[in-house]
């Protein structure tokens, strides 16, 4: 399941993390929402991501990682 997942909305860096995670069976996926660190809401639905989509669409950053880094397009 978790090796057809796509990462969007992560710096190649977090998503050669996650893809070296799923690839060794080290993936665990998240089984509740977590809170996002800028919006405080339970919205993140990814697992290892801080930040929400939205949140991180509006600002510019990576999910996982919250740094201005050139976002890899999947």
């Amino acid at each position: 399941i978790a090796s057809a997942k796509v990462h969007d909305g992560v710096c190649q860096h977090c998503k050669d993390i996650l893809e070296w995670k799923v690839k060794y069976n080290k993936y665990k996926p998240l089984t509740q929402p977590r809170k996002c660190v800028k919006c405080l809401q339970k919205t993140v639905k990814d697992a290892y991501y801080i930040i929400c989509k939205p949140c991180a669409l509006s600002m510019g950053v990576c999910c996982k990682c919250g740094k201005e880094k050139d976002v890899v397009i999947p």
